[in-house]
């Protein structure tokens, strides 16, 4: 699973679907310090949360390995059709 911009810890979808599960978290913040926040706010969950700090457009990522792209409030700061072509290369 991708997440975008998660912000101040990931969503409350996310944070369940990891804590119910066995997914696989990558989480994509421009800022160094959300990142690190992003993964450590899942407490037991966060050993398997991997964050990438880019911009999500010139993020390094493997393209077709993803089932699932999450994103909310940090969409709106993207070249939004950049980003969906991005997101559609990355399922």
């Amino acid at each position: 699973m991708l997440e975008l911009g998660p912000g101040t810890g990931t969503g409350v979808a996310t944070r369940e679907m990891l804590c119910r599960g066995h997914l696989r978290l990558t989480a994509v913040d421009a800022d160094r310090r959300m990142a690190a926040h992003d993964c450590e706010s899942l407490g037991p969950a966060r050993g398997r949360c991997r964050p990438v700090v880019s911009p999500f457009e010139d993020a390094s990522l493997t393209e077709g390995i993803f089932h699932l792209v999450v994103v909310a409030n940090s969409f709106h700061g993207s070249d939004q059709a950049r980003a969906l072509d991005r997101v559609a290369g990355l399922l």
